[in-house]
């Protein structure tokens, strides 16, 4: 029997000096049944022109989309849901280097996990490197100091973005099920991560699937938690604010800012 379409998604900007290799493994994956889709935010190094190359390389499998210029990541890659067909999605960032097996452990674990809902997102853990692809942490998990069970739990969900989007999977019906998303309160993998929490099944494996590469030029990176990140997240109490009244909005009244503040303080201070 044919493998499903797994369709990923790849928002640009400014990325040339490391999107060949990102590119690459992409391409050398062992799962053959992939599209990517690729939506560029304005470049002027010489981006587009390395996404044409291999447009016209890889005709069948690479397609440059249109979306506009401008915005933020999150929304460029929320507007790219638009063009998905596929029953899994994946998302990408222009700058790491994926693992050759990743779309088909990926395509295993979620095609497990979507018998228990349909509305399914598995994602995974990773390697910190530098530039050079020089291994600087072993785990993402581990440096982050985050505890990917905490994902099950739909308050914890809410408070803390525990999944990085460049290493999930999910399915088409938990993007049918995705209510409008607020930038910059909310980053796309989190705003996913949430929905699947709390409207249908979340799964995590501790398999490292990217080379994660921090660079000067990182959009978001991984930072050192330290008492200093710890005190700035728990006196934010605005943002919390924010964040209630928009998810309280749309996933219900029924949303306590008790349990969102008592959730944000529970998980940063195991973090410290």
């Amino acid at each position: 029997m044919d493998k499903p379409l797994i369709q990923i998604l790849l928002s640009t900007y400014n990325g040339s000096r490391f999107l060949r290799e990102q590119l690459d493994s992409i391409v050398n994956q062992s799962y053959r049944n992939w599209q990517l889709l690729i939506r560029d935010d304005g470049s002027s190094d010489g981006t587009e022109a390395i996404i044409e190359e291999y447009c016209t390389k890889h005709a069948n499998r690479i397609k440059f989309v249109s979306g506009g210029k401008g915005g933020d990541a999150s929304s460029s890659f929320i507007s790219m849901l638009h063009f998905v067909d596929s029953p899994y999605i994946m998302f990408c960032d222009q700058d790491d280097v994926w693992v050759t097996e990743k779309v088909q452990n990926a395509f295993n674990a979620i095609q497990s996990l979507e018998k228990q809902n349909p509305l399914a997102l598995h994602y995974t853990d990773m390697k910190i490197v530098n530039e050079n692809m020089t291994e600087l942490y072993p785990s993402f998990f581990e440096q982050q100091k985050l505890n990917p069970e905490w994902s099950a739990t739909p308050y914890h969900s809410f408070t803390q973005s525990i999944a990085a989007g460049c290493t999930m999977i999910f399915t088409k019906a938990l993007i049918h099920r995705l209510h409008p998303i607020k930038a910059p309160l909310f980053q796309h993998d989190h705003w996913l991560t949430m929905h699947a929490s709390y409207y249908g099944v979340i799964g995590y494996s501790l398999e490292k699937t990217v080379y994660y590469r921090q660079h000067q030029s990182n959009v978001v990176g991984s930072h050192e938690i330290n008492k200093s990140y710890f005190f700035s997240k728990i006196s934010s109490l605005m943002e919390i604010w924010q964040r209630w009244k928009y998810i309280r909005t749309h996933f219900g009244n029924e949303i306590s800012i008790l349990k969102l503040i008592q959730s944000k303080w529970k998980l940063n201070k195991q973090r410290v």
